[in-house]
């Protein structure tokens, strides 16, 4: 046996026995006794010195939407919670705080977890996803040295009776909080660049006397997937350098390289890696045995039941401020440690990343603001939506309901779009970077782990069309041609169809040979043009809703949704043909498109409104000759949206809509009846709960597609009315809609459930595209702003009763205050345009990007 292989085996035996060490008998014994490092209990005495209770905090400014818990801080951007002694929010309200490369997940409570480079792949700390438990795998202890007292600056775990004030801000997150005279302030967040995630807590004596104050921390690492594969491969020693505590797993394919890194309080801290020795046997997290004791063993354990908890003590005197850092990181090597720790640990270096976090997004959503009648919707437009997308859906991949680490083809193409104002290079670059993962078929990689290549090909119907439809809409918005002309390698892998082999897991390889991003557009359009014998696309395993993986399970289901999908695409593409010089497939995408236009309104068509698919067996669904799923949302929405449905059947299937699928004008559901009883076996859909999900939710992204076609159809109320459905400010307005609705206020849910004795509550929240698509939606199918190329037009489409909204647009280095009238009181019809006063007869206002100011009037009445 070769050395390598010895270590290994010896690294991963749960129990080693060596002849050289004594008899079985005594080695057994070893190995089984308790933690046995001798340290004696702390004995504490009561001081009358200081007060016992806490001082009632409250937030110093005045809250917009305070609705009993929590509300907007204008001023400092965050949102604030208030709890009470006792009180606590009905389920976790997060923050999601993440760079390209390193985040964390941070409740209400103080739950929280870390991840680095894969929120899935690569957890540093465990993930808890429980709403009733809402455990940590991070915790902080504070203990008076004097009489023993603990508390934490977080209400988990022991400050549930105690007021706390909790700060979500964008990039970070505060907990404030006094007890016994000790005024807390711990911020979290992670710099811009750096892997690392900092604990900053201030601790002020409000006191007359000196106090001595101990802080532990806990912490449950994972690195890996779940503590329960990794917690006895986990290796962890000192820095003799910097007296930071490094664990590695070696023993994983990937990642196995990089050290994560534990500093507290400049390495001036004792440290375990027992959790036995932490909780004890009989302990607990709210009352930890190492917490009954003078101190931490600073004994490392290999073969412990892994944690690692850290100690150190300061001295307050009266009225004396103190900080304690502590980072948890990752390096890929020691030096890296070393220089992130020496970074950080130097006070003004700290400070001026935080400055650097809270510069970072305020400019992520500086680009347009809005100002409307609504408070409501300016204050979820101008910074959470934007926040929301790149933290959760670009950054991190993860919410608390759902970790994903990896890219979604579709969704990461969807998502970019938010930032085609703003950050045009970020959609462009994500649309090269989707590219890459088509295989050479045409159809697209459905998932992937980016570290690894590793994801799941399938044969959901829709997916590769999103690139293409992506693509005319950032050409149209930046003018940018030349995007087509970018080179990318395709995807091998083994190859699927609808029938037999529906998907395959696994690490593709690329091609060596590149093609431009217009064949890229080419084969994706090409794929999709597979057409069933009602002329309409093949479902495959599902289209835009995969819970319709048993619609065509044999390979001959049709979904009419994708058809207009595909309509819309094809004639967006013909302008981009002919820019090619590519008259053929001009012609022939033409061609196909008005046959299916065709296909659509003799086939697709209920006699009130459009169906949404067709079974292998020529079964319709979302017809009214179910007897569930009789009606489906979309259909009707994107027989507006593309164009393809005729203009009277357009409205009638608008007004299907309102009549069955928002009969009580408080949900916008995705279908009814939901499906509870049906015969047919349409797909997992099913398993979920009627008003659940796809099974007839609110389903948001669905909701706000709807608002888009009331809106080219020119009912502004009707559009604005459904993006008040969708607005978590709406619902959370006092405690009566939060013990409904109960997720966060701040963020977009998913879904929101349609029936009782749920209706009304909140799905899962943070990880879901509806954020940038609403963003795109309030932008520009109700204010009407729309940028094609070097111009910008409007064409609101608006409640009748707004007299006058404001934008202000920042286009390089010119800016752009625009005022939109509306003195006649109507939804849309733009009546006059005039930049500085002077009128504008094309109604098309020239972008330049200079320092100037350019104030803009737009007047609606025709």
């Amino acid at each position: 046996m070769s050395a390598e292989d010895k270590n290994a085996l010896l690294f991963t035996a749960m129990a080693v026995f060596d002849s050289r060490k004594g008899n079985l008998e005594n080695q057994i014994k070893s190995k089984t006794r308790r933690f046995n490092v001798k340290l004696s209990p702390k004995i504490f005495k009561l001081a009358k010195e200081y007060p016992k209770k806490e001082m009632i905090i409250k937030p110093i400014n005045p809250l917009l939407f305070y609705n009993g818990l929590g509300g907007f801080d204008t001023l400092e951007k965050e949102y604030v919670i208030f709890l009470d002694r006792g009180v606590k929010t009905s389920v976790p309200w997060v923050n999601i705080i993440s760079n390209p490369e390193f985040g964390f997940m941070i409740t209400e409570s103080g739950s929280s977890n870390t991840w680095s480079i894969d929120s899935y792949d690569n957890r540093i700390t465990a993930w808890y996803p429980d709403n009733l438990l809402n455990k940590s795998s991070e915790i902080f202890y504070i203990r008076d040295e004097k009489t023993g007292e603990l508390w934490s600056p977080t209400p988990y775990p022991l400050g549930n009776d105690r007021a706390y004030i909790i700060r979500h801000g964008k990039g970070y997150s505060v907990f404030e909080h006094v007890y016994n005279a000790i005024q807390h302030k711990l911020l979290m967040f992670v710099p811009i660049t750096s892997k690392v995630k900092i604990f900053k807590l201030t601790m002020k004596n409000l006191g007359v006397e000196p106090r001595n104050i101990s802080v532990t921390g806990f912490f449950e690492l994972v690195l890996g997937l779940h503590r329960e594969y990794t917690k006895h491969f986990l290796s962890t020693h000192i820095d003799e350098i910097t007296k930071t505590v490094i664990t590695q797993n070696v023993l994983r394919n990937d990642f196995h390289k990089n050290l994560v890194f534990i500093d507290m309080h400049n390495g001036n801290c004792h440290v375990t890696t027992s959790r036995e020795e932490f909780f004890g046997r009989h302990g607990s997290i709210e009352s930890p045995a190492v917490l009954k004791r003078e101190r931490l063993s600073n004994e490392i354990k290999y073969e412990a039941d892994h944690c690692v908890g850290l100690q150190t003590f300061i001295n307050l005197e009266a009225g004396e401020e103190k900080d304690i850092v502590v980072m948890l990181g990752e390096g890929n090597n020691i030096d890296e440690v070393r220089k992130l720790v020496n970074i950080y640990r130097e006070p003004l270096k700290l400070s001026e990343a935080f400055n650097k976090v809270k510069k970072f997004w305020d400019e992520t959503s500086l680009s347009i603001n809005i100002y409307t009648p609504d408070e409501s919707l300016n204050t979820l437009f101008n910074g959470w939506l934007l926040y929301q997308v790149l933290s959760s859906r670009i950054f991190a991949k993860a919410g608390y309901y759902q970790i994903s680490g990896a890219y979604g083809f579709r969704d990461q193409l969807q998502d970019s779009l938010a930032f085609i104002w703003s950050d045009p290079a970020l959609v462009r670059k994500t649309i090269i970077k989707m590219a890459r993962h088509q295989f050479r078929e045409g159809d697209a990689q459905t998932w992937w782990h980016d570290h690894n290549g590793f994801g799941m090909r399938s044969v959901f119907s829709d997916q590769q069309l999103w690139l293409p439809a992506v693509v005319y809409t950032y050409i149209s918005t930046t003018n940018d041609f030349n995007i087509l002309n970018e080179q990318a390698p395709f995807l091998e892998g083994p190859l699927l169809d609808f029938k037999n082999e529906k998907e395959w897991v696994g690490a593709p390889k690329s091609t060596k040979e590149s093609c431009s991003l217009y064949e890229h557009c080419l084969r994706a359009i090409n794929k999709t043009i597979n057409l069933g014998e009602h002329g309409l696309p093949l479902i495959g395993n599902g289209d835009w809703n995969d819970g319709f993986n048993n619609v065509g399970v044999e390979g001959k289901g049709e979904s009419v949704w994708l058809g207009f999908f595909l309509y819309s695409t094809l004639i967006n593409f013909l302008g981009i043909c002919e820019k090619m010089n590519d008259i053929e497939y001009q012609d022939k995408y033409s061609e196909v498109a008005e046959s299916l236009r065709k296909a659509i309104e003799l086939h697709g068509w209920d006699g009130s409104w459009y169906k949404r698919a067709y079974f292998d067996n020529g079964t319709a669904l979302g017809s009214y000759l179910n007897e569930e799923l009789k009606i489906d949302s979309i259909a009707q929405s994107w027989a507006v949206i593309s164009g393809a449905g005729k203009e009277e059947r357009q409205r009638e299937a608008m007004e299907a809509v309102e009549k069955y699928l928002m009969s009580d004008r408080k949900l916008l559901r995705l279908l009814t009846p939901p499906l509870q009883k049906s015969s047919l076996q349409v797909g997992y859909i099913q398993d979920y709960p009627p008003g659940v999900r796809e099974n007839g939710s609110q389903y948001n992204h669905a909701a706000l597609w709807a608002a888009q076609a009331f809106a080219i159809l020119g009912e502004g109320d009707k559009a604005k009315n459904i993006i008040d459905l969708v607005n978590p400010i709406n619902r959370s307005k006092n405690l009566e809609s939060i013990g409904q609705y109960r997720i966060e206020p701040y963020v977009v849910a998913s879904d929101i459930y349609s029936e009782p004795p749920f209706m009304g509550r909140g799905g899962w929240s943070w990880y879901t595209g509806s954020a940038g698509l609403m963003y795109r939606t309030i932008l520009e199918f109700i204010l009407g702003f729309k940028v094609l190329g070097s111009k910008l037009t409007f064409n609101p489409c608006i409640p009748k009763e707004w007299k006058e909204y404001k934008l202000i647009y920042r286009f390089g280095s010119a800016n752009y205050k625009i005022t939109v009238k509306n003195p006649l009181g109507v939804s849309h019809g733009v009546k006059s345009v005039s930049v500085n006063g002077k009128t504008i007869k094309s109604k098309e206002i020239p972008l330049l990007n200079n320092i100037k100011t350019y104030n803009i009037e737009v007047v609606l009445g025709e």
